[in-house]
């Protein structure tokens, strides 16, 4: 379905939603594709909802690092984890021409699922969704793909940064980073196997000014939440993205069945 396509309450649907999302992402450093995409992808091709969402997030990750930016030395401690990230977001870009994204959705829920639960009974002690043991390179690899694939690394992200036990500004600035970089690499990606129309780009820009004009909400929001609010709220949004994707995994197969 060409977006050109769209209906007024489908695109009304679209645009709230992904106001939802920036301010949610202002708030956390999370939340805008993991919202957005499958609102969009209700209306158009999932790949198509991925390019369109490209640009929003670069731009936005983008802002959060210039609002957090004092937070930028402790990124040293995860150049494995950005370096191989970024290498993925190339190679995710592939799956994202060439494979149906249910078996890479189905594998976000199942790590996200397994880290709530560690979270929650204190199994494990966070050292492998922290990429303690070696396992920070492996998992920024994932991330990157699931990112170039799916427009969706959050469940992989989150979590690592979650373990390292950040405040909310540093953890915001850590998330962001991330997701700029592994953005700069889909995008590129995305470029370079004409994936990138003009007209989808056109699109993206629009998505874009969205994000902009209600990032700053969720970002000055952020500023009255306490430590204590912040350790608690987090995992909350944890389950909340673990259910929507089990939701999108059981709506897309009874699709298919039907």
């Amino acid at each position: 379905m060409d977006p050109a396509s769209i209906g007024l309450m489908p695109a009304i649907i679209i645009l709230v939603t992904i106001a939802l999302g920036a301010t949610l992402k202002g708030i956390t450093g999370l939340g805008l594709p993991i919202f957005a995409i499958p609102a969009l992808a209700m209306f158009v091709p999932v790949d198509v909802a991925v390019i369109i969402m490209a640009l929003p997030s670069l731009v936005a990750n983008s802002w959060l690092i210039i609002v957090h930016r004092e937070h930028l030395p402790q990124m040293r401690a995860h150049r494995a984890f950005l370096a191989l990230g970024f290498v993925g977001a190339l190679v995710g870009t592939w799956f994202l021409a060439n494979l149906d994204d249910a078996i890479l959705r189905i594998l976000l829920a199942s790590w996200l699922g397994l880290y709530l639960i560690q979270h929650f009974t204190g199994i494990g002690k966070s050292g492998m969704f922290g990429g303690k043991a070696g396992l920070d390179g492996p998992l920024g690899f994932a991330a990157g793909t699931f990112q170039g694939a799916t427009g969706i690394s959050a469940p992989v992200i989150a979590p690592y940064y979650h373990a390292h036990g950040l405040t909310l500004s540093a953890y915001a600035f850590a998330v962001a980073s991330t997701f700029a970089l592994l953005s700069a690499g889909q995008i590129a990606a995305m470029a370079s196997v004409d994936l990138l129309t003009p007209a989808l780009f056109g699109y993206s820009v629009l998505a874009t000014f969205t994000t902009m004009l209600f990032l700053p909400v969720g970002v000055r929001f952020a500023k009255k939440l306490t430590r204590k609010a912040f350790d608690r709220g987090l995992p909350v949004l944890f389950v909340l993205i673990e259910v929507k994707l089990i939701y999108d995994i059981v709506s897309r197969s009874a699709i298919a069945r039907g």
